[in-house]
Formats: structure tokens, sequence, C-alpha cells
């Protein structure tokens, strides 16, 4: 079965969910008008298409001290003296597509290389489990962390050790915090999604170590994780795929045996009122 992907449905469904809510920047649907007040609010922002993935199509909009406003997108970049000018490029990047505004995150190193983590999260068995997580780095000079757009990926010890400098004591609590919104996404996710059996979940961390959701994936892929050296979370990924395929075929036997039993009584009670009327 296929599943729509909409940015602006995910944000609907995290909104309702008391926790993601409070871990999810501010989105709106994009228009001149929502553009103004987000950077009036923020000092910078994401323009992502509604149905988009894999990095492609995304723009940041960052305001300026000089009060011009710097675009941004992959192999793009053009400065603006307003808001309205801004307005005009994008509409001719983003042709008439559904796009979506959201408040820009600064999850940044310090030499302000993008990062993220991606969390490959399952439900086996009948219940949520993590499968594995995997830190994204971009370049200085791209705006996001995917493989597709030059992002690299890192274990998760090597990012906050190597490139965020934070003690292990930090670490554990940051990645504590990851998981458990990581799991409350999929959670709030499932009630728009119900048959989605696994979530790429992507979370940015700020400079206090207050994890953000910047987006989940209904049909993630694991060749994030493959590229590893460390092929642990990838195996365990692919292990927990093959006990869903198994879930799956159990449901399936008991729903036919359920249907067999169904059809076996109303034959017998078809037979039992033609012998007696």
């Amino acid at each position: 079965m296929k599943y729509k992907k909409s940015k602006w449905k995910q944000a609907d469904l995290l909104k309702r969910n008391h926790v993601t809510a409070k871990a999810l920047p501010e989105t709106l649907f994009y228009n001149i008008q929502n553009l103004k007040d987000m950077l009036k609010r923020h000092p910078f922002v994401y323009i992502k298409p509604d149905t988009g993935g894999q990095g492609r199509g995304i723009f940041r909009v960052t305001r300026k001290l000089t009060k011009e406003y710097h675009i941004q997108g992959n192999h793009y970049s053009q400065m603006c003296t307003d808001v309205n000018s801004v307005h005009q490029c994008l509409e001719i990047l983003i042709q008439a597509q559904n796009y979506i505004i959201q408040q820009g995150i600064q999850s940044e190193t310090s030499d302000g290389r993008p990062f993220d983590f991606r969390v490959h999260v399952q439900r086996v068995r009948g219940r949520w489990v993590i499968g594995g997580i995997v830190g994204r780095l971009g370049s200085p000079s791209n705006i996001v962390t995917n493989r597709h757009q030059g992002g690299r990926p890192l274990r998760i010890k090597q990012l906050f050790r190597k490139y965020l400098a934070w003690n292990r004591k930090k670490e554990k609590r940051v990645i504590e915090r990851i998981k458990r919104l990581a799991m409350e996404t999929a959670k709030a996710m499932n009630k728009g999604y119900p048959e989605c059996l696994e979530q790429g979940v992507d979370i940015g961390v700020d400079a206090k170590g207050r994890p953000w959701i910047f987006e989940s994936n209904i049909t993630p892929g694991i060749a994030v994780f493959a590229a590893l050296k460390d092929k642990k979370a990838y195996w365990k990924i692919r292990k927990n795929r093959r006990l869903q395929r198994k879930d799956k075929e159990i449901a399936m036997s008991r729903y036919m045996f359920t249907f067999f039993l169904y059809v076996s009584s109303s034959c017998w009670l078809l037979d039992l009122v033609d012998r007696f009327f």
C-alpha cells in the first residue's frame, strides 16, 4: 500500500501530541504573508516541498543584520533587499508547487556545518522499537545533511565527540532525549499512517542540547546505515524487517482461519435450515 507523503499532514499530526508539539519547529503553509511573519519571528527559515524527499528542492532564507535576505539552495545563492523580492525569487524556484515554511533551528557544529540524527523506528510484534541511529553531517556550504546532497553519515559518538566536543554526560542525556522523542514521533505519526511499519525520524539538536523534529519519513531507506563501517544497526533493521514480514504472515493466517470458520458455520446453518424448513 502506498502512503501519501505530506510534511503539512505530518506537522498536523505532531501538533496533536503534547510531547512532539513542543519539539516541532513552527510550521506553516507557504505564502507571502506567512513568509513575512516567520522572518519577523525567526532569524532564518526553511522552505520545503510538501511532498519532497532526499533533501531536494529545499531553500533556506536568512535575515541578515544589513536588513537584506539571503536565499540558499543546492547550488543556488541569491541576496534580496526585501521580503517581496525573496517571494518573487522563490515563486520562480518552486514553480507553483505546494511548499511549507518552517522555523530554522541552529543545529550546527562550531564551524557552521549542519548536522542531525536519523532514527530508524520500526513496529515489531506490536510495539515500536529503535532499529538504529546515525549522525549526519553536511558541508559548511550546504543547508541539508542528506547523503544525496553531499551529507556524510557518522556514528553518533563520532559526531558528538569529534565535531561537537560535548562531554559524555551531556552526550548520554541528549541521546536519551533523541530516542524518547523519536518513539513519541512514531506513535503520533501512527495515528495518520496506521499501516506504516517504519519511520525515519530526522532530529536536530540546538546549542542547548534540545532536540527538535525536522521531519519523519514514512518510507525510509537504510542506505545511510549501510554506509557506516559498523554495520550493526543496518543488520538489526534488516532483522526487524524479517520479523515484520513474519508478523504479516501470522496475521494473514489468522484472518484466513477466522474466515474459514465463518464460512463453515454459515454453510452448516444453511444446511440446517434446508433440512427443517
